[in-house]
C-alpha cells in the first residue's frame, strides 16, 4: 500500500490510498516551528455532503497528538496515541552511537507485541523488523520531481502487505521522525 501526501510536510497533509485516492490520515500543526501536531483517521463510513453537490466527503476522527519539547525547554516529547500518554525517549528508544538525524535508530513494540525498528537514512526512514530476519515493513519515498514529464510525484509512505494491523502506529511513528528530521535539518536540538 502506498500512502501518498498532499503537501511535502507530514506534519500538515493529507496521506490518501495510492490505488483508490481515497483519504486516509490527516495531520495538521497550527505552529510551524515545534508545538503539537494532530493525527487523524478516516472513518470507514464517508458522508455525502449536499454543500458539495452530493459528493462523499471524508470524516476524520482524532487518533493521536504529538507534542515536541524542543531542547532548551527540558522536557521529552510525548505522543498521546489513541488516548495513552507516552514519552518519546521511553516509546522510541535511541538505540546506537551517533548524533542528529543519522545517529541512532528507534526501535519500539507496537501494539501487535512485535518488536520493530525505524532505520534513520539521510533522506528517507524505513521500518523493519527487530530481529535477525529484519524484513522491510515501511519505507518512505520522498517527492520527486519530474524532469521531462509535467508535475511532480508526490511523497509516499510505502506499507508492506500484512501490517495493516498496525498502520495506525506506522503512521504516527513516521510523522514523528518525520517532523524530527525536519527539526535536526533547521540546526535546533530536541530531548526526544
Amino acid at each position: 500500500m502506498f500512502l501518498k501526501m498532499t503537501e511535502i510536510s507530514p506534519i500538515n497533509t493529507v496521506f490518501y490510498d495510492g490505488n483508490t485516492g481515497r483519504p486516509l490520515y490527516k495531520t495538521s500543526t497550527p505552529k510551524l516551528l515545534g508545538g503539537t501536531t494532530h493525527v487523524s483517521c478516516a472513518i470507514e463510513s464517508p458522508l455525502t455532503s449536499p454543500e458539495h453537490g452530493g459528493a462523499e466527503t471524508t470524516q476524520f476522527a482524532h487518533l493521536a497528538s504529538i507534542d515536541f519539547h524542543e531542547y532548551h525547554i527540558k522536557k521529552p516529547s510525548v505522543i498521546t496515541f489513541r488516548g495513552n500518554e507516552r514519552v518519546v525517549n521511553e516509546w522510541l528508544k535511541k538505540e546506537g552511537a551517533g548524533r542528529g538525524w543519522w545517529g541512532p535508530h528507534r526501535p519500539f513494540t507496537a501494539e501487535d507485541g512485535k518488536d520493530y525498528k525505524w532505520l534513520l537514512k539521510a533522506n528517507h526512514v524505513e521500518l523493519r523488523t527487530n530481529d535477525v530476519s529484519e524484513i522491510l515493513v515501511a519505507c518512505f519515498h520522498p517527492r520527486k520531481d519530474r524532469l521531462f514529464k509535467k508535475g511532480k510525484e508526490p511523497a509516499a509512505l510505502e506499507v508492506k502487505e500484512g501490517y495493516e494491523a498496525i498502520l495506525d502506529e506506522i503512521v504516527v511513528t513516521f510523522v514523528f521522525l518525520e517532523q524530527l528530521r525536519g527539526i535536526y535539518d533547521r540546526g535546533e536540538e530536541v530531548i526526544s
